[in-house]
């Protein structure tokens, strides 16, 4: 089988999908949403859960990309890394990029939603808890970061993309969001024909 043109990276979905909940969000007045890249079809339409942060326990703000280090724009997971690095030095819990950006003459701004005591909580989780997924697939860090938190009562979760070996197997840095800081939705991806 063929296919016409050339399919996107699992970087560059993932980011259309991050800027696609981030639309929604503020059309809908909440502070941010992204998606947990879990998929399923209903009737003829594919849904995505997405979890929407209320605007009380969580801020937007542009950041320049030199104040989060340069990450390579492209680079879904430095892009995370970057933005929880900026989070936790400036306060936060944690924060994840809208994946917006724009350069209004003074340097690059990336759109960031930071989360604090009040939305979230970090925490270091054994990959084999979170199902050994590889860490290059992000796709599958999302899901079972997701996965995990709701095992342990949260509403949601979602993977700093930092991970490390003390010694005792790999641990992956996880942002649990607080079940009062949001709401799981599931939003139409791709709409089938009637």
């Amino acid at each position: 089988m063929q296919f016409p043109g050339n399919y996107p990276s699992a970087s560059e979905s993932a980011m259309a999908a991050f800027r696609h909940k981030a639309n929604i969000a503020a059309k809908e007045g909440f502070a941010g949403a992204y998606p947990n890249l879990h998929e399923i079809r209903q009737g003829n339409n594919t849904v995505g859960g997405t979890i929407f942060i209320k605007t009380g326990v969580a801020q937007w703000q542009d950041v320049y990309l030199s104040d989060l280090g340069n990450p390579p724009i492209a680079d879904f997971a430095a892009r995370m890394r970057a933005t929880q690095n900026y989070a936790a030095q400036n306060g936060y819990i944690g924060g994840f990029p809208t994946y917006h950006h724009m350069d209004y003459g003074k340097g690059i701004v990336c759109g960031t939603v930071f989360l604090g005591s009040a939305a979230a909580e970090w925490r270091d989780v054994p990959l084999s808890e979170l199902g050994n997924p590889a860490l290059d697939d992000i796709g599958a860090r999302m899901r079972s970061a997701n996965d995990y938190a709701a095992r342990n009562g949260y509403l949601s979760g979602f993977p700093t993309f930092h991970h490390i070996d003390y010694g005792k197997g790999i641990v992956c840095g996880i942002i649990l969001i607080k079940r009062t800081a949001g709401e799981w939705r599931d939003v139409i991806i791709i709409e089938g024909s009637r």
